[in-house]
């Protein structure tokens, strides 16, 4: 999750929230944070797209697969 407390302030890393779906996360992320906040961002996992790290795969030439 991704929030700031005002507009001229980047969007900073908070937390990350496990939730069974995107409701329930959005839920979870108002109860923790509550309304001091003017921006809050949930990315779910599943549309998290890698170039490089844990879930990119790396052939033995350095390209990644997909």
């Amino acid at each position: 999750m991704f929030g700031r407390t005002s507009y001229p302030e980047p969007l900073e890393y908070q937390e990350t929230l496990t939730a069974a779906d995107d409701d329930a996360a959005a839920r979870a992320a108002l109860e923790r944070h509550g309304p001091r906040w003017v921006e809050l961002v949930l990315i779910p996992e599943r549309a998290i797209h890698w170039i490089l790290g844990p879930q990119a795969p790396v052939d033995r030439q350095g390209s990644t697969d997909g």
